[in-house]
């Protein structure tokens, strides 16, 4: 293990930090996006005005005012944005499902349930937080003297405006749940901050209007069975009655939920950036000034902080990382070069693991179905050799060959094993795509160092 032989402590108080700073980064980020995207829509509401004087210090204070009040939606996606599908990357003693040796399956579905289900519920609180306190002060801030007054929500409207609110966030999480939107993208090109902000307001602001206008038909409907099914009045007052009521509230929640859209391109922005992993000392030799880098790819706990390791290491590998490259590939007898290549390959065998298990299990359901007397005996000593002994040793028989029966239909099963395979390609496909680029820059580039 590379982190018995550094400074373990360092190591994780350095992650510690990384994930401090990269999350308040995204909270500061996603602020300064949002002001940029309210004091766009004050400054056009002044313009409807037809005034004439567009009142740009009172658009950035109120602009300022609006982000302020969409902090919890940017606090939450900044501690719940993750780099990989899964909050755990698959080792030698978890599978692909998340399944430790010796533990029921029962046991990690409730685990992983009640983890999933505080996540999302904290989530939604504050979106639903976030847009209800959003929409109300957009409403409550309108001018009663503009053109638009007979189609956007105004101060009369405030509660309705939040109800309204609530609904966008709800519907924004649940969107994000079922589409694993809180993964966030490594792009194959790093560019600098600013130019993808400046990129990224135009698709926001779209995101915003067409989630909007899904919220006005689901406010509707929602309002319309709480009357039809539940008997009672569940819409807040309003002055111009549900349907163009909801309607009224499109602009601000157009705009509250371009500003979830900006907090979560500013967490793609801020957590995929580059971190370099460097030496802890150079007095040492190479492999030790190589520590660092090589315990985070093994830092398994963190998928966040293991990705960035191989992100690190591909942009060692291919561009030499300011002289970082003869450290880790020269030719002296304690480079880390084995310790590199294995990690740059692991990825591409776990996923073969994968798709031979996939395979075999295929294989072995398709002979179940043709055989039954070779399949029961095949069946046995598969789950025999894949499966864990049961936790619990005060079981009766009955219980244990239950248990038995059901390991037996799961191993074999072909849907099972796609499951399994398809959360292991979540897991290691951009490792494995690091990887790759490693492996395959290793090649040229010692020969060229040997040439020159």
């Amino acid at each position: 293990d590379a982190r018995s032989d550094m400074d373990s402590a360092w190591f994780l108080r350095d992650v510690a930090e990384l994930r401090l700073w990269r999350a308040l980064g995204v909270v500061l980020w996603s602020f300064i996006g949002t002001t940029i995207l309210a004091f766009g829509y004050y400054v056009a509401l002044d313009i409807t005005r037809l005034a004439g004087d567009v009142r740009a210090w009172a658009s950035f204070w109120r602009a300022f005012a609006f982000a302020t009040s969409q902090l919890p939606a940017a606090v939450a996606i900044a501690a719940t944005a993750r780099a990989s599908a899964n909050a755990f990357i698959p080792t030698d003693d978890v599978d692909g499902c998340g399944i430790v040796k010796g533990e029921r399956i029962g046991e990690r579905f409730a685990t992983t349930m009640m983890r999933d289900g505080a996540t999302y519920g904290a989530l939604g609180g504050a979106f639903a937080l976030a847009g209800g306190a959003g929409c109300a002060a957009l409403a409550k801030a309108a001018d009663t003297s503009a053109l638009t007054r007979a189609l956007l929500a105004h101060g009369a409207d405030g509660k309705f405006a939040g109800q309204f609110g609530c609904v966008l966030g709800v519907l924004t999480v649940l969107y994000i749940w079922t589409t694993d939107g809180l993964v966030v993208q490594f792009p194959s090109i790093q560019r600098p901050r600013r130019l993808r902000l400046k990129r990224g307001l135009a698709p926001c602001a779209r995101i915003g209007a067409k989630r909007a206008l899904y919220a006005c038909v689901a406010h509707i409907f929602i309002v319309m069975m709480s009357r039809a099914v539940l008997k009672f009045r569940l819409v807040a007052p309003v002055t111009r009655g549900l349907v163009f009521g909801s309607l009224s509230c499109w602009s601000a929640g157009a705009l509250v939920s371009a500003s979830w859209a900006m907090s979560l391109l500013c967490a793609s922005i801020v957590y995929t950036e580059r971190y370099e992993f460097r030496p802890q000392s150079l007095t040492q030799g190479p492999k030790v000034a190589s520590e660092p880098l090589m315990a985070a790819l093994n830092y398994f706990e963190v998928p966040f902080v293991q990705h960035l390791a191989y992100l690190d290491l591909c942009a060692v590998a291919e561009s030499g990382g300011r002289g970082r490259r003869r450290l880790i590939y020269g030719d002296t007898p304690d480079a880390a070069w084995p310790v590199v290549i294995s990690n740059a390959l692991a990825p591409l065998a776990a996923i073969s693991r994968s798709v031979n298990k996939a395979m075999d299990r295929t294989m072995l359901a398709a002979l179940r179905d043709s055989d039954v007397a070779a399949a029961r005996r095949i069946s046995e000593k598969y789950v025999q050799m894949n499966t864990p002994k049961p936790k619990f040793r005060h079981e009766s028989a009955e219980t244990q060959k239950a248990w038995d029966a059901l390991r037996q239909s799961e191993v074999l099963s072909p849907e099972v094993a796609g499951r399994e395979l398809c959360v292991v390609m979540k897991s290691y496909g951009q490792l494995a795509m690091w990887g790759a680029r490693v492996a395959g820059a290793l090649a040229p580039a010692p020969q060229t160092e040997d040439v020159c």
